[in-house]
């Protein structure tokens, strides 16, 4: 970047002209595990810890902030960040998603220096950049239940009526509507959609892509509402891009329409929303009710349907859809199909980062973080309330497991998984040198053994679990093992010849963990605000407890 000029002024001076680059691949991206951020939400500047007493708009979080607890999520191995749109916003836009000022970085997350510094922190570890980025739709102002199209007069650059669609609010069984009508609710939130049939704003798009992408030094981008475009609309917009790209297509259970967006549109991947619905309903009772035995069949015929499997940018909570882990205390929708088991949350997040494809973990995963069901803004709280606790047992575990996928990267990411047992509620499979047996039954149940047959190891292979480094099996000539399940909880193990190169490897991430099982147990503290209530493991209880005496209510 030009450390004196501005973006906003670059944009001008070079007239839209970008000066290629060369960007990070799609082959380099598979290797990658992301940490997904909101960058109001994760870290404020210095050491203000102070609670959000409204979610629903900015709570002062930076892009210095992130820079400088970097090593907080690299710590756990992780090489790649995705943080949510930075340009400029409307209102309380602190999620990024209702676009001002495409060539004006968000000043409340600090402008173009504080992007900067992040953008130079991220590459200064070797670590890639994911930042989101929204071309369906943007803000607009001065919205109502009687005027609900807005004004988009102040946007920059499209600033005029005639670069959108004709009001409408779509209508998800029509794809016409899909493409062209407003996301949104139909009184005063709807999102202006943009006409990117307009040769103006298809070319006003393209160059503001490729010169981002220069400007910054961007290695890839997660494509917001990327079903919300026309189809034939990608592949300039793709190549401009001049790195990776995922594409949100949120469609569950249609594979193959969510595959055109690859294979028709030329997007080099998509978040993999049907895996995520299908996990989500093994460890809870959403309708369909899925089992491990219906998950195994979909992950091996998600294989055949996508050109490339293993490129699928994987997760099981966002900011979209809420934490794995919900409550519905506090005013939440009541709702059986959630889960408050974090033993079942172990479970998921073993799949995730074991699984094919490309995983995001969600920022606060590795806090067990809740949130509070139908409250969207509860989906994205504060990180700093949990004090970036490192000694949690699910930061040791998500180590452990961004350990594996790096030390074991020729020999498991290119591999799809080989399934050795499944029943409903128990799924054994390998993967290369990694052999997990996953459970959907909870912390409540009670012990099992189950024969996992044709394990992918010699006789005499000493294996030794994950969770407990002072336990190890030996494969029997007979190729079976015997493995027993506690209280609910993932098993993973790996030859016990690799345990150093393994202990070697969170060594060099910097962090330092103690294998064993946490026992800890989640309890919901007081809301906060008015919109939001906190549910932290006994390890920050202390701090949950006193913060909230502190609030002003």
């Amino acid at each position: 970047a030009l450390a004196a000029v501005t973006y906003m002024t670059a944009i001008f001076l070079f007239a839209c002209i970008a000066t290629p680059v060369s960007g990070a691949t799609a082959e380099e991206w598979r290797t990658r595990t992301i940490y997904r951020l909101f960058v109001d939400r994760f870290g404020k500047d210095g050491d203000d810890i102070n609670i959000c007493l409204n979610l629903n708009d900015y709570c002062g979080g930076t892009f210095t902030g992130v820079a400088s607890r970097l090593d907080y999520i690299a710590n756990m191995g992780f090489d790649a960040i995705l943080i949510n749109p930075v340009v400029k916003q409307y209102g309380r836009g602190y999620h990024g998603y209702w676009s001002q000022n495409l060539y004006e970085i968000n000043p409340e997350f600090g402008g173009d220096e504080g992007f900067q510094t992040l953008v130079d922190e991220v590459h200064r570890r070797n670590m890639f950049l994911m930042v989101d980025v929204v071309i369906n739709h943007t803000g607009a102002s001065n919205q109502t239940v009687e005027e609900p199209v807005g004004n988009v007069t102040a946007h920059v650059p499209f600033g005029d009526i005639s670069y959108y669609h004709p009001f409408c609010m779509v209508d998800f069984s029509n794809q016409t509507s899909i493409e062209q009508c407003r996301l949104g609710n139909s009184t005063d939130e709807s999102l202006p959609d943009l006409n990117t049939e307009d040769d103006f704003v298809e070319q006003t798009l393209l160059d503001f892509i490729a010169n981002f992408t220069s400007f910054w030094g961007i290695d890839g981008y997660r494509l917001d509402s990327a079903r919300h475009v026309r189809q034939d609309f990608y592949p300039a917009f793709v190549d401009a891009a001049q790195v990776f790209v995922s594409g949100e297509v949120l469609k569950t259970y249609d594979d193959e329409y969510v595959a055109s967006y690859v294979i028709d549109a030329g997007i080099p991947t998509v978040e993999n929303y049907n895996a995520w619905k299908y996990i989500q309903s093994v460890f809870t009772t959403q309708d369909p009710p899925q089992t491990f035995v219906t998950l195994d069949q979909l992950l091996q015929n998600q294989s055949s349907v996508f050109p490339n499997p293993h490129l699928l940018t994987t997760f099981i909570e966002n900011m979209d859809i809420g934490r794995f882990l919900q409550t519905d205390l506090f005013g939440g929708t009541s709702d059986q199909s959630l889960t408050q088991d974090q033993a079942k949350y172990k479970n998921a997040l073993t799949l995730l980062l074991t699984m094919p494809g490309i995983p995001m973990v969600y920022y606060g995963a590795e806090q067990a973080l809740y949130s509070r069901n139908g409250d969207v803004d509860s989906y994205r709280m504060e990180l700093w309330y949990s004090l970036y606790d490192t000694t949690t047992d699910f930061y040791g575990w998500i180590t452990q497991l961004v350990s594996l996928r790096r030390m074991y990267a020729d020999n498991v990411l290119g591999k799809n998984i080989t399934t050795l047992f499944v029943e409903d509620e128990v799924y054994a499979y390998a993967r290369g040198p990694v052999l997990a047996v996953l459970s959907a039954e909870g912390y409540t149940s009670s012990s099992r053994t189950v024969v996992v047959p044709n394990v992918p190891y010699a006789e005499g292979t000493v294996l030794v679990r994950l969770d407990d480094w002072t336990v190890t099996v030996t494969v029997p000539a007979s190729g079976s093992l015997n493995v027993t399940i506690y209280n609910g909880r993932p098993l993973v193990f790996i030859p016990n010849q690799d345990l150093s190169a393994h202990i070697n490897k969170i060594r060099q991430f910097g962090s330092t963990i103690n294998a064993g099982f946490q026992t800890s147990r989640a309890v919901a503290t007081r809301p906060r605000g008015t919109t939001a209530a906190t549910v932290l493991t006994l390890a920050s209880l202390f701090t949950a407890l006193l913060l909230p005496l502190l609030a002003v209510y």
